[in-house]
């Protein structure tokens, strides 16, 4: 009898145990959550206090988005500006770190001229710069910002 009781008391102490683990881990990871949609909220509101500072001329079709990097640990805004004047259209993309206020890559198509884009990878040393040569290719090098 008193080795049925000592099982029993086993199984019972497992089965708590378990259940207390298991509640932890998943609180942890509802904070961690938590947490993250914070940032992500903090993130958009940063970036509109940048996207506002920049006061575009009304004659500008200008948007934003913005992206929390959790990888990074950085909010990065890209601003999308086009002017459709008939004399010299333009559009330009320019994505920005929303809270240091540094660019990372600008991409620019004026009236008629070739494309002009580049692109600074994580802000290092200017020799690290990336020339590029459409939107595509502007696209595809900031793609890794704007993902986490």
């Amino acid at each position: 009898m008193k080795k049925i009781i000592t099982l029993f008391s086993i199984i019972v102490l497992t089965f708590l145990l378990s259940g207390c683990s298991y509640k932890i881990v998943k609180t942890d990871v509802q904070n961690r959550s938590e947490s993250y949609l914070d940032l992500q909220q903090k993130c958009s509101e940063g970036a509109q206090i940048f996207f506002n500072k920049l006061k575009y001329p009304e004659t500008d079709v200008t948007t934003y988005t913005n992206h929390y990097n959790k990888q990074l640990d950085k909010c990065f805004i890209l601003v999308e500006t086009n002017n459709y004047s008939i004399d010299a259209p333009w559009h330009t993309l320019i994505l920005s770190n929303a809270y240091e206020n540094y660019s990372v890559g600008n991409y620019y198509l004026i009236a008629r001229t070739p494309e002009d884009c580049i692109v600074n990878r994580y802000n290092v040393d200017p020799k690290e710069n990336v020339k590029c040569k459409s939107i595509e290719e502007f696209n595809y090098l900031i793609k890794p910002y704007l993902e986490n």
